[in-house]
Order: structure tokens, then C-alpha cells, then sequence
């Protein structure tokens, strides 16, 4: 699946086993069309905007100063980037994921099935 041009560039037939387990990732992959296809669709969501900055802040310390960007501009270009689109895919996403894993707290990670 092409996201740049929302055509399937490319197919590939393959035989599973009965019952198999595959795990895909992304978040393409709980849009209506493809839920149809899975027997559980999770999401794992950070669950608040201040955890999500203080994340993306704490991952940028952890690079090497050669390579880090300044904070104000990480949170800047989350709010203007970032957040919209987060908040898209969260509200497309609701009718499409059977159980969401609240990771706000990583110490008591919240389940909620539908």
C-alpha cells in the first residue's frame, strides 16, 4: 500500500497456516478496510499530550549532542504537526480497534476492550 498515492502498489499471494498469528504495525493498518481482515486490532495509545512532549523530550536527550534538535523546537513542530494529526487518528481509529492500551503510566499500563 502506497500512502503517498492511497494505491496498492504491489501484491503478494502467500499460503498461512490455519490459525496463524501476525502482528502488523502501523496505524494504516485499523483503517475500515483493512479491520475486515483481522481477528484483533490493538492500539497503543500514550493517552496524554504532556506525556507525549515529555517522551519526545526525553528521547531527543537521549541522542548524541551532535545530533540533537532543540526542545522548543521538538514541541513546536508536535504541536504543529505532529498532535493534529495524532488527534485525527485517534478519532478515525475509535470505531476500528477492539482493545486499547493506555501506556500513559508505563508502571500500570490501562487495558480497555470494546
Amino acid at each position: 500500500y502506497n500512502r503517498a498515492t492511497g494505491e496498492c502498489d504491489e501484491c503478494i499471494d502467500t499460503t498461512l497456516p490455519e490459525r496463524p498469528v501476525v502482528i502488523c504495525e502501523g496505524t494504516g493498518v485499523l483503517s475500515p478496510i483493512m479491520r475486515g481482515l483481522f481477528d484483533l486490532c490493538v492500539r497503543v495509545d500514550v493517552g496524554s499530550y504532556d506525556e507525549t512532549v515529555r517522551r519526545l523530550e526525553e528521547r531527543e536527550l537521549e541522542k548524541i549532542p551532535s545530533q540533537r534538535l532543540d526542545l522548543a523546537f521538538v514541541k513546536e513542530r508536535y504541536d504543529l504537526i505532529d498532535y493534529p494529526y495524532d488527534q485525527y487518528l485517534r478519532s478515525r481509529d475509535r470505531r476500528n480497534f477492539d482493545v486499547l492500551l493506555d501506556t500513559s503510566d508505563v508502571a500500570s499500563i490501562k487495558v480497555y476492550k470494546r
